[in-house]
Order: C-alpha cells, then sequence, then structure tokens
C-alpha cells in the first residue's frame, strides 16, 4: 500500500484524483486497510457522486510524521508498506 495516497488525501479527494493506482482492486485494498486502521473517513461526495475522502485525527498524525522522516530523507523517497 502507498502511504503517499495519505498526503494526498490530505487534501480531500476521490481516488481517482490521487492517481496512485491504476484499478479499482488497488485502492480498494488501500481504502479497507486505511479505514480498519482509522485513517481515513468519507467526507461526502463530488459532483459525479464519487466519494470524497479525509484523514482523521489519527491519519493527519501519521501524515505529520511522514512529512518529518521525508524532510530527512529528501523528496526522492516514497514511503510504502508491504503487508505479510
Amino acid at each position: 500500500m502507498k502511504l503517499r495516497l495519505l498526503l494526498e488525501l490530505e487534501k480531500g479527494s476521490t481516488w481517482k484524483e490521487t492517481r496512485l493506482y491504476l484499478s479499482y482492486g488497488g485502492w480498494y485494498k488501500a481504502e479497507k486497510i486505511l479505514k480498519e486502521k482509522g485513517l481515513i473517513c468519507e467526507a461526502g461526495t463530488d459532483e459525479k457522486g464519487r466519494k470524497i475522502w479525509k484523514l482523521t485525527d489519527r491519519g493527519k498524525e501519521l501524515v505529520n510524521y511522514m512529512k518529518k522522516i521525508m524532510e530527512i530523507l529528501g523528496e526522492d523517497y516514497d514511503i510504502e508498506v508491504i503487508s505479510k
């Protein structure tokens, strides 16, 4: 799962706007995990009826940590979680 998705959802957006996943399957897997962990929640729908997602307080906290890590390592790195 690409944690960079959380940086995109910080703005409040639909999965298509993030352009990180090419298929519904990848997005739905990430969505399920992020919802189960309490990192994202629904924030309404856009004009096309697509769900808009936003970060929860817990998600915002994680994004702040990610930004600090990226600041230390530089912008050339991407943070990715590999599931077991």
